[in-house]
């Protein structure tokens, strides 16, 4: 019985040595952060830390070092377990506070609003508090508009780009449309001219044939009709040569000539039908005027006349 109390004052001592060690830690530490001292100040938060580990108020002073040391993961770790205390309100929206502003650091802005949030909650009046996360809040705002604006320039852009290319390919449609058509076209024309050239020519030299057919078939009728003229008045006269050696006139008269015109045979030209006609008129005229003269000339009774028969032919 007697050595249990011995042993608990024997503790006692001990505890409040480790206590006081790193109470001293602790304020040597503050002292060297305050000269800016941030290494050494480092180095005695941890030494006080190990004396006490669960005191909340040297992991917060921990983490503040290593915060100006911009180590801001390990900044994180004493933060997160300063702010595990909670019989201190204060001292853990301190913790929430520069944990946002940790955060903030590692560029995490959606997290470190959370923890604004947070420190205002456990302390309304923490301006410092409302200010960062009215900051942030705005900022995080404007990013999403910019992204949201950005967002919406881009599918602009996109949409136009795809409607230029639209445009442009129905307009090299449209123009190898008219390209082909244009070419169609002229093909078309050629082709056409080609054979309204060649038409033309069959034409043209078909009608130059007809006309010389014809030329050659006028001329082989008007030859054949003067050589048919020249017969029937070279028969005639020989006729009328051969009745006049026959019927000798007698006395007291005087022979008619059997041809008083001689334009027929110093016509060179040939003679067209109805010339032809027209002089086997005469031939007939002038043999009738003949006979009659002979039968005035022979016959007892003068009032008879001879009858006599002119065929026409036309």
């Amino acid at each position: 019985m007697n050595r249990t109390p011995r042993a608990l004052l024997f503790f006692i001592p001990f505890l409040c040595g480790f206590q006081f060690y790193s109470a001293l830690q602790n304020e040597e530490g503050n002292k060297l952060y305050g000269k800016g001292q941030v290494g050494k100040a480092k180095s005695a938060y941890e030494s006080a830390l190990k004396s006490e580990p669960s005191s909340p108020e040297i992991a917060f002073n921990l983490g503040n070092a290593y915060y100006k040391g911009e180590s801001f993961d390990k900044s994180l770790e004493a933060y997160k377990k300063a702010a595990e205390d909670k019989k201190s309100p204060l001292l853990q929206s301190k913790a929430f506070y520069n944990l946002g502003n940790s955060l903030f650091r590692r560029k995490e802005t959606d997290k470190a609003i959370e923890f604004y949030k947070q420190a205002l909650r456990l302390n309304p009046k923490d301006e410092d508090a409302k200010y960062n996360l009215e900051l942030l809040t705005q900022r995080e705002d404007q990013k999403q508009n910019q992204q949201q604006d950005q967002k919406q320039n881009q599918q602009q852009q996109q949409d136009k780009q795809e409607q230029k290319q639209s445009q442009g390919g129905n307009q090299g449609s449209e123009g190898q449309d008219q390209k082909d058509q244009k070419e169609n076209q002229d093909q078309q024309d050629k082709q056409e001219q080609k054979q309204s050239q060649g038409g033309n020519q069959g034409s043209e030299g078909q009608d130059q044939k007809d006309q010389k057919e014809n030329q050659d078939q006028k001329d082989k009728q008007d030859q054949k009709q003067d050589q048919g003229g020249n017969q029937g008045s070279g028969g005639q006269d020989q006729k009328d040569q051969n009745q006049d050696q026959k019927e000798k006139p007698k006395q007291g008269q005087s022979p008619q000539p059997a041809d008083q015109s001689e334009e027929g045979r110093e016509e060179q030209r040939p003679k067209t039908q109805a010339e032809i006609r027209a002089e086997q008129i005469l031939n007939a005229l002038e043999n009738e005027e003949k006979q009659v003269l002979k039968m005035e000339g022979g016959q007892k009774n003068p009032s008879r006349k001879t009858q006599y028969l002119v065929d026409k032919d036309w």
